[in-house]
């Protein structure tokens, strides 16, 4: 098991070393969730933007898409980070890749201020997902319902997503 920093040099050496492949493709693409992982968010960005110009499978491109929403998200670009979440989702609509991606949008959303459109979107996002991610996605709706000024609703939504047992860094913000 490598720290991120330690892994990041191993894809880089096998994504640089030969030619394009799926196999140095792979190798890209790890090397920018590194990045991530490292939250030197701007090279991930650029990493990913590069992947971006190849010749790819979709479930790739779906993947490289997602990555590069969560490193605009974590750049506080939400709007793109929303339009990259939603190529993701296109590219591979039932699988695991669009259900990450759908948390993505409805996070992105409630960045935006477009409470209503992510309170939805939570709720799709909600019934495809479990445990951990399930918990912040109910996290979210409160925070959503909060904002809107729905208060008594926000409290139900933030006690069920505590009754599971579920921290969250904002939970005193919430009042939870």
């Amino acid at each position: 098991d490598h720290a991120p920093g330690e892994a990041l040099e191993a894809f880089r050496a096998a994504a640089w070393s030969s030619a394009d492949t799926q196999l140095t493709l792979h190798a890209r693409i790890l090397e920018g969730v590194c990045l991530l992982q490292l939250e030197d968010l701007e090279a991930a960005r650029q990493a990913f933007q590069q992947l971006l110009t190849k010749s790819a499978a979709p479930q790739d491109l779906a993947w490289i898409w997602y990555y590069q929403g969560q490193a605009l998200a974590g750049l506080d670009r939400h709007a793109e980070a929303l339009e990259a979440y939603g190529r993701a989702r296109q590219l591979r609509p039932e699988s695991d890749v669009a259900t990450l991606a759908l948390f993505g949008i409805a996070w992105a959303q409630f960045h935006l201020e477009q409470c209503e459109q992510s309170l939805a979107t939570f709720e799709a996002y909600a019934h495809r997902a479990s445990g951990g991610q399930r918990s912040e996605a109910l996290f979210a709706q409160g925070s959503c319902l909060a904002r809107l000024g729905k208060e008594e609703r926000a409290a139900q939504i933030l006690a069920r997503a505590t009754a599971s047992g579920f921290s969250h860094p904002l939970a005193f913000e919430s009042g939870l």
